[in-house]
């Protein structure tokens, strides 16, 4: 009997170790590289805690549902909730099957909720969790703090837990006034509902989850819970997620925009953070924020002591024109003439300092140039000329940097090439004007500049003129004033 315990023990040794080595091999269809890769010594040796962890964690026995939405990686976290988006989230939480859209066949009680507008259905299928006997619904309006949560409580059956969740998000709030973020939407859900994300696994993700989302936001964990369908299963009150359900949200190399910014995505996966310009893929993209957001809005920026433009898909223009603005090949304006970018930026430079913001410099620079002297005059240009030409801009300015003085067409030239080198879309715009000079009107040159969507004009030459009459240029002034309250008349050609 003791020799066939041993031979038997022997058996069991053989068998095992067999079955050992088939486990370990590589699967019939892996090339022989892919073989010789998969059993590194290294990879062996740490089987055995690999083995034990995969033990301690429990497979999935449940599922969450998403009730909240994503667009190419952006979630929009300050953007406040509207009423529709309300009524998407409780149709997401109740809905029998979400693979089933809301219905579109439904009648609505609401008056101003169109059939051909994306919420219709889940509008319709929300209404009982809504006030009655309203007519109107405003489905792009921002939701009021109470009404979220009355309608989430009559969705979900969680009144108290809802409540103090809402006292920790809103400890002073008049709930009756206050309007909620969607950040803010998707914590009170998360709260209410009891979920509690998988922070390890969303912590340890290697590629960037949101693009406009950072690690660092103290509510990151509940957002991906809110966008993220998952498998998990439960263990001391926290979810074990499924493997690879951050997969999902993983995005290839490549550019994302929405609404005139986004992001670069590295061949990592990763947003590419930080700020400053970026050489990505061939192009040049501008980062004008630390978490790397770039500019893709079809508009002149500042870039350090640099001027670039900023094109719809992100991209800067370089080795091109527009509109009279030439860019080199790093994509940073010039004005076409080395002497001329010189002298703006030593003027620039002459009443500016580093720590002013943009429009600062921009207001000292126009009382710099109000400053000089006003001497001789300019031949006039006919009714068919409606901008400075180039050309003339150039010597215009040129002449009253390098001698202090000219007419308004030379302190309109600087003044339009000074907001220029600062960032702003300039124009040296060429008409008439009546004054206290002559109520009849005169040729005239003077700058627009386009600041917040809005034409605003600039005359430097008409508050010089004032402090030579005598005149307050608090009173009269002509800096960033429109047509309407201008102090004098201008006809542009």
């Amino acid at each position: 009997m003791e020799f066939d315990r041993r031979w038997l023990c022997g058996a069991l040794t053989a068998l095992l170790l067999t079955l050992c080595a088939c486990h370990a091999a590589a699967p019939p269809d892996a090339s022989v590289e892919e073989a010789a890769e998969a059993q590194p010594v290294v990879a062996q040796e740490a089987a055995p805690d690999t083995f034990e962890e995969e033990a301690k964690r429990p497979q999935p026995t449940d599922f969450h549902r998403h009730f909240m939405r994503i667009n190419n990686g952006f979630f929009y976290p300050n953007a406040l909730l509207t009423r529709a988006e309300c009524a998407q989230i409780l149709y997401n939480l109740t809905a029998a099957d979400m693979a089933l859209p809301p219905p579109t066949d439904v009648d609505c009680p609401y008056g101003d909720v169109s059939p051909e507008r994306w919420y219709y259905g889940a509008v319709c299928a929300a209404a009982p969790y809504f006030p009655e006997g309203q007519w109107l619904f405003s489905p792009d309006e921002p939701i009021r703090l109470q009404d979220f949560l009355d309608a989430v409580s009559l969705a979900l059956g969680t009144p108290e837990a809802l409540q103090s969740a809402c006292d920790e998000l809103f400890p002073e709030a008049d709930a009756g006034d206050t309007s909620i973020t969607r950040t803010q939407a998707a914590v009170l859900i998360c709260r209410a509902l009891g979920r509690s994300p998988d922070e390890e696994m969303i912590f340890a993700a290697e590629n960037t989850l949101l693009l406009d989302v950072s690690q660092d936001d103290e509510y990151y964990v509940d957002i991906i819970e809110a966008i993220l369908p998952h498998d998990y299963a439960a263990q001391d009150g926290a979810e074990l997620w499924a493997d690879g359900s951050l997969d999902q949200l993983a995005r290839a190399p490549g550019v994302y925009l929405s609404a005139g910014t986004g992001y670069v995505v590295d061949e990592s996966g990763c947003a590419v953070r930080g700020s400053g310009l970026l050489d990505f893929d061939g192009e040049r993209y501008f980062r004008y924020c630390a978490d790397g957001r770039i500019y893709a809005d079809n508009a002149l920026h500042p870039c350090g002591d640099e001027v670039i433009f900023t094109q719809a898909d992100g991209t800067l223009l370089r080795d091109g024109a527009l509109d009279g603005y030439t860019f080199d090949e790093n994509g940073f304006y010039s004005c076409g003439d080395a002497d001329v970018d010189e002298e703006v930026r030593a003027f620039i430079n002459s009443c500016t300092s580093p720590g002013m913001t943009r429009s600062e410099k921009l207001r000292a620079c126009y009382n710099a140039v109000r400053a000089l002297r006003y001497l001789g005059r300019n031949a006039a240009y006919g009714a068919e000329v409606q901008t400075i030409p180039h050309d003339r801009l150039l010597e215009f300015a040129d002449k009253i940097f390098t001698t202090g003085k000219g007419d308004c067409y030379n302190f309109t030239a600087a003044f339009c090439l000074i907001a220029r080198q600062l960032g702003y879309r300039a124009e040296a715009i060429v008409g008439e004007c009546a004054y206290s000079w002559n109520w009849n009107g005169i040729a005239h040159a003077w700058v627009e500049l386009q600041i917040d969507g809005e034409t605003r004009i600039f005359d430097p030459q008409i508050e010089n003129y004032n402090l030579r009459a005598g005149l307050d240029n608090g009173i009269y002034s002509a800096f960033g004033v429109t047509y309407e309250n201008a102090p004098a008349r201008y006809w542009k050609h």
